[in-house]
């Protein structure tokens, strides 16, 4: 999944911290391993027993 990284309230200097940089590191390694068609495949399993209930956005798949 291709993603951009921004800073929302001083975070980016927060994850650079020595005490942080290794956990950052390991939750870019894990959203990097999230494909389009894992993401795909999860919103279209919200709609598998009624098409309507299908949400009309991704957010609810990537938030999962």
């Amino acid at each position: 999944m291709d993603f951009i990284v921004e800073s929302f309230r001083h975070a980016g200097v927060i994850l650079n911290e020595d005490e942080f940089v290794e956990q950052f590191s390991d939750v870019m390694q894990v959203i990097s391993g999230i494909s389009d068609e894992d993401l795909i495949n999860k919103h279209l399993s919200y709609g598998l027993d009624d098409e309507e209930n299908l949400p009309k956005s991704l957010s609810p798949a990537i938030n999962s």
